[in-house]
């Protein structure tokens, strides 16, 4: 979880609400930045250098108030990220001709499509093959 690239997503980040140590708040802050690039909390602590995850997370939300929402684009940010690294295991396991590797790509490229909004809409065209009058006609003619 050490990429810098990806430890460099933003979040709106409320008010801190009360004064705190400086290194809790580095701590706090590594942390934070570990769970957006998609670290566990356990992961996030041993990046920020906390005891346990429980720690970690206890800490981001003293120093923050709760846990900070993220901003629409810092979320596709970070899922872009994602599915790229995803491709490019993708690409490797079909060059190895790993069982599923293409459908595995097909989804990974079908998500990243839908991310950013490149497929066509779906376009549904209903046809209705009778008028309500028809089927009321019907309906009564049958007893129905």
């Amino acid at each position: 979880m050490s990429d810098p690239k990806a430890m460099k997503l933003r979040s709106k980040r409320p008010p801190v609400p009360k004064a705190q140590r400086a290194d809790t708040m580095e701590r706090a802050h590594k942390a934070w930045h570990a769970r957006l690039a998609g670290a566990t909390w356990r992961q996030a602590a041993e990046v920020a250098g906390s005891a346990n995850g429980d720690i970690a997370a206890t800490a981001v939300k003293r120093v923050y108030g709760k846990v900070p929402p993220l901003e629409r684009e810092a979320l596709r940010t970070l899922w872009r990220e994602r599915l790229e690294l995803a491709w490019r295991q993708a690409v490797v396991d079909m060059t190895e001709q790993r069982p599923g590797a293409i459908t595995a790509a097909v989804r990974i490229a079908s998500a990243a499509a839908a991310l950013d909004g490149l497929n066509a809409p779906t376009q549904v065209d209903v046809t209705v093959l009778q008028t309500l009058e028809a089927l009321q006609t019907e309906l009564v003619a049958h007893d129905l």
